[in-house]
């Protein structure tokens, strides 16, 4: 069975990130393939998209610009 992967959302409130930011997670896969995705589709997106820390999960996210920016983000990560 294939499993979706999931997007995580957090606020600004309790990362390092300037508007919103999302991190590509598959349910089952690792934290260091989690990064490497949400890296990925990070850099592709560009427009001002660029990686922040999360300190309550001590994790890297993607900091988007734009509402656009989220939809492609959604759509690189769901197409993985």
């Amino acid at each position: 069975m294939k499993l979706l992967p999931t997007l995580v959302m957090l606020t600004a409130t309790v990362s390092a990130c300037s508007g919103p930011a999302f991190r590509c997670k598959k349910a089952q896969g690792t934290k260091a393939g989690d990064y490497t995705r949400t890296s990925e589709i990070c850099a592709e997106i560009g427009n001002g998209a660029d990686l922040c820390y999360c300190y309550g999960a001590a994790e890297e996210y993607c900091s988007l610009a734009s509402g656009a920016d989220v939809g492609k983000f959604k759509d690189y990560c769901n197409g993985q």
